[in-house]
């Protein structure tokens, strides 16, 4: 399909199955997950499916709008909904007119919308200062972050006292996926997955929830650097508030190497049995859940 004479050059992303193509909805493309790759064939929980979602997401607005969002100085912030589970495997993204580095995002499921919402590029605000994090390096144990490779694992064992739980963020080995450069630097794709990692260990261990419980996202939102400081220390926290019922509502600050405010992350979702999970997904795959 022909491209608009000021249509930004689309080029190839990991995640992507094809070049983008600019159609009515905007840039779209496949999403194309390695089913051999050792970084996604390690977690098996159903929740993967947003994670999917967001780094998908990601690299097709990188591959459509170039490196403008990968400029040091800039934020990435990020803001998505989840009207129904399912595996993506269409994304689609335009940039919004009038409004510099603002995109739109939708990820679809066999015709479904099961993930939608906007990737905004800013320029840099100041950070906050704060209290340096005194948690150790020690690897999180692989249970508690669902991951069988220790390779994978992207969090220090948390430190916890009465007020709140902290983790250090540790760097990919080298050639990681997940790796910045190729020589293990962090990376937005990092600290993402280390917030999510940190997430599945505060949901085995500040929730009281149940080993096999599925969560069923409702939103994500995440403001971190566009470039994170290659070497740099980053370590996550979370201030302890119990959830409501089977609501979870979970905010967390990335903090730099003084204890500064670097970025924060918030997870809204609903804590459900597997069968109560099953039935859902079933109910969105029936086309009764929709966007």
């Amino acid at each position: 399909m022909k491209r608009a004479a000021d249509a930004p050059e689309p080029g190839r992303a990991d995640l992507l199955a094809h070049l983008p193509r600019l159609g009515g909805d905007g840039w779209s493309a496949a999403l194309d997950v390695p089913e051999d790759h050792p970084y996604f064939t390690d977690h098996q929980r159903d929740e993967i499916a947003g994670t999917l979602a967001v780094a998908g997401l990601l690299d097709l607005v990188a591959a459509v709008g170039g490196r403008s969002m990968g400029r040091p100085g800039r934020r990435l912030v990020l803001d998505l909904t989840f009207p129904g589970p399912g595996v993506p495997d269409l994304l689609t993204t335009r940039p919004e007119p009038g409004v510099p580095g603002l995109w739109s995002l939708r990820a679809g499921s066999d015709g479904l919308v099961v993930c939608a919402g906007s990737l905004n590029v800013l320029d840099a605000v100041g950070s906050r200062p704060g209290i340096p994090p005194s948690t150790g390096v020690e690897l999180c144990p692989q249970e508690l972050v669902d991951r069988e490779y220790p390779e994978n694992v992207l969090i220090g064992l948390p430190d916890r006292d009465t007020t709140s739980i902290t983790t250090r963020v540790l760097t990919p080995p080298p050639g990681h996926y997940l790796d910045g450069s190729g020589e293990a630097t962090h990376s937005v794709r990092s600290l993402l997955e280390a917030c999510l990692q940190f997430l599945t260990v505060l949901q085995h261990w500040a929730t009281c929830l149940p080993a096999d419980v599925r969560m069923v996202w409702l939103h994500f939102h995440a403001d971190l650097p566009a470039v994170p400081a290659p070497e740099g220390t980053y370590s996550l926290r979370w201030h302890r508030k119990p959830p409501k019922n089977r609501y979870l509502v979970m905010d967390i600050e990335l903090l730099g190497g003084a204890g500064e405010t670097a970025g924060r992350f918030g997870f809204r979702a609903l804590a459900v049995s597997p069968e109560a999970y099953r039935r859902i997904r079933d109910a969105a795959r029936h086309g009764v859940v929709s966007g």
